[in-house]
């Protein structure tokens, strides 16, 4: 198991700019290094999360949208980042807010105008409620129009989503 070191822009393991660097962890106090976890989960697991998802728990729509997000067979990815999207949209609706960012970030790449405007609403809406990637993206891409640095749109089919 790696071991990931926290940095500001990466508060939470759903960043996909987390790396391993397990010599710099093993030097930080111990409430600022964890395990990477695993997101795969057994059917039992899928379907009790599914029902708790259904019946409003964030948590577990979250854990269903990691294991889909980070579960890539061959040839099925867009299946599975569609599961991932579908899974962080129940858990947005039902108030987690890593899930409302996740809904943005996969949201935002999408080249579908009313898609990006849906992603923007949950990056919104992740900010509003604290969360603090959204907080920075929200800063760097404050509408539909907005660009990253070396003229990378925000939202669209180049953007990064991240």
């Amino acid at each position: 198991m790696g071991i990931l070191k926290l940095v500001p822009t990466c508060l939470v393991l759903l960043s996909l700019n987390c790396l391993a660097d397990e010599r710099a962890a093993a030097s930080l106090p111990a409430d600022r290094v964890v395990s990477q976890p695993s997101y795969q989960l057994s059917a039992e697991a899928i379907k009790r999360f599914s029902e708790e998802a259904y019946k409003g728990s964030g948590d577990a729509a979250v854990k269903l949208s990691d294991h889909y997000f980070y579960s890539l067979p061959k040839g099925k990815i867009p299946q599975m980042r569609q599961k991932s999207l579908d899974w962080a949209l129940i858990g947005a609706e039902n108030g987690h807010v890593r899930a409302m960012y996740r809904a943005y970030q996969l949201m935002s790449v999408s080249d579908q105008r009313p898609v990006q405007t849906r992603s923007l609403f949950w990056l919104q809406q992740a900010a509003k409620n604290g969360d603090a990637d959204a907080l920075v993206q929200i800063k760097e891409c404050p509408n539909l129009e907005a660009k990253r640095p070396f003229d990378i749109p925000c939202f669209g089919p180049q953007s990064t989503g991240e």
